[in-house]
C-alpha cells in the first residue's frame, strides 16, 4: 500500500519525511525523478537524515507492486495523489510557500518570478489549485494539526499540517 505525502513545494514535506525517519525509522520515496539531487547521495547523509530511498525499478513497476503490497510505502508528491490510497497532505500558508518557492527557484533553478509562481506557471501549478479536492473535516483550533478528508471520504484520509499558529503570531 502507498501512503502519499502530498504538498505544494516548500510546504514542509521534507520536514515531515525527516520526522518519520528520525522518530519511527520510516523511509520514503518520491513519485518524481527530481529529488533535487538528493537521490544520488554517495555519502548516504540524505538517506540517513531524511529517509530518502530510491526506487530501484521504473515508476510504473514500483507503483503497481507497492499498491498491491501489504507493506506501507511512503511516497512524496507535489501533485495530487493519483489514486484513492491514504494520503497525508502538508499545508503551509500559501503566501509563505510561494515566496519560499520563489527563493528556491532563484537559487537552484531558472530564476522565475513571484507572479509566475502565484499564477501557477511552475511545474507544480499554483498553491490554491494544489488544495482543490481536499476538504477540512475537523479543525483543531490553536494547534498545528488539522484533519481533512478528500471529496471521497471513504477512500482518502489526509492529515494537514499547517505552519500557521495563531497563538505564536497573536502577540
Amino acid at each position: 500500500m502507498i501512503v502519499w505525502l502530498a504538498s505544494y513545494p516548500r510546504s514542509g514535506n521534507t520536514l515531515l519525511r525527516t520526522v518519520f525517519k528520525q522518530t519511527m525509522d520510516l523511509s520514503s520515496r518520491t513519485d518524481s525523478l527530481d529529488e533535487n539531487g538528493h537521490g544520488d547521495d554517495p555519502s548516504g547523509v540524505w538517506t540517513r537524515l531524511v529517509g530518502v530511498e530510491p526506487i530501484k525499478s521504473d515508476w510504473q513497476t514500483f507503483y503497481q507492486q507497492a499498491s498491491e503490497s501489504d507493506t506501507v510505502y511512503l511516497v512524496k508528491t507535489h501533485h495530487h495523489p493519483i489514486d484513492a490510497q491514504p494520503a497525508i497532505y502538508v499545508v503551509r500558508d500559501g503566501r509563505k510557500a510561494c515566496l519560499s518557492y520563489l527563493h528556491f527557484h532563484r537559487s537552484f533553478r531558472d530564476g522565475g518570478s513571484l507572479a509566475g509562481i502565484v499564477s501557477g506557471l511552475s511545474e507544480c501549478g499554483d498553491w490554491s489549485r494544489s488544495l482543490s479536492g481536499v476538504e477540512p473535516a475537523r479543525a483543531h483550533h490553536g494547534g498545528a494539526l488539522r484533519t481533512t478528508r478528500n471529496k471521497n471520504p471513504d477512500k482518502i484520509f489526509s492529515q494537514t499540517i499547517s505552519t500557521r499558529n495563531k497563538d505564536r503570531t497573536a502577540g
